[in-house]
């Protein structure tokens, strides 16, 4: 069977925490045609993103990313997207936006937003209770909307295949190692209702550390979703191999 493309994955770099050298990515344009970065990069302080652009530099295949929450630590998100798009061109930052790719006579559709908490059915939180549990509960929604409104770009488009990607959770199957006293904000199942209700081909998240690994079908059964984290994948960038009616998963 004759591959189609090949995307690579990897988030939660952590560049502040963790000793990623400037090799880290060397060689990756043999191996893929677009590489997807699913947030925490740092903690956003400007010299970390200076350290996180440094070690992309030399990369000549479509970037594709998210913010995660460390992002939003200590700058804007605003400000930290600005200082990306100015110093590399090849980076494109998703935020509730998709990029349409044509890679060997096949188009792909990578759509995508940072997500939020808010916990899996039946254990949301609710728009109940404190000031701070509301905010909390609008952050989540204003998330959600931001996928309904660009899958309803894409149901417009023609395309062969979707990938969906977010920092937070959206499907529980890649939380599990976690404490269930976390899922809370580890990720939102609201979230995972939208991206079921436009079945991609894959949907690929961060943000838990001590998640799955591995390729794992959606609770439903209808989408194929993987945890990217750094941490979670023993360190290594993930290499998603498409082929017709398969998608195989590489190190």
């Amino acid at each position: 069977m004759k591959k189609l493309f090949t995307i690579a994955a990897i988030s939660d770099l952590h560049l502040e925490k963790y000793s990623i050298n400037d090799s880290y990515f060397n060689g990756i344009e043999e191996r893929a045609d677009a590489l997807l970065i699913g947030g925490d990069m740092n903690n956003g302080k400007k010299e970390e993103t200076e350290h996180f652009l440094k070690i992309i530099s030399e990369i000549k295949i479509p970037i594709l990313m998210v913010f995660g929450n460390h992002e939003c630590d200590n700058r804007s998100l605003a400000e930290i997207k600005k200082q990306i798009l100015v110093e590399n061109n090849m980076i494109k930052i998703l935020d509730g936006s998709y990029q349409k790719f044509d890679f060997n006579g096949k188009t792909l559709i990578v759509s995508g937003t940072k997500g939020y908490g808010g916990g899996f059915s039946p254990y949301n939180i609710i728009n109940k209770g404190e000031k701070t549990v509301k905010e909390f509960f609008k952050e989540e929604i204003r998330e959600v909307d931001k996928l309904k409104k660009v899958f309803e770009k894409i149901n417009k488009l023609k395309f062969d295949f979707h990938v969906v990607l977010t920092h937070w959770a959206p499907f529980e199957e890649t939380i599990k190692g976690e404490p269930k006293e976390l899922y809370m904000v580890l990720g939102s199942s609201r979230m995972g209702d939208v991206i079921e209700s436009q079945k991609p081909d894959l949907a690929l998240s961060g943000h838990s550390h001590r998640g799955s690994m591995g390729i794992k079908k959606a609770r439903r059964k209808q989408v194929s979703t993987c945890n990217i984290s750094y941490d979670v994948n023993n360190r290594k960038i993930c290499f998603f191999e498409f082929y017709p009616g398969k998608i195989k998963l590489r190190y």
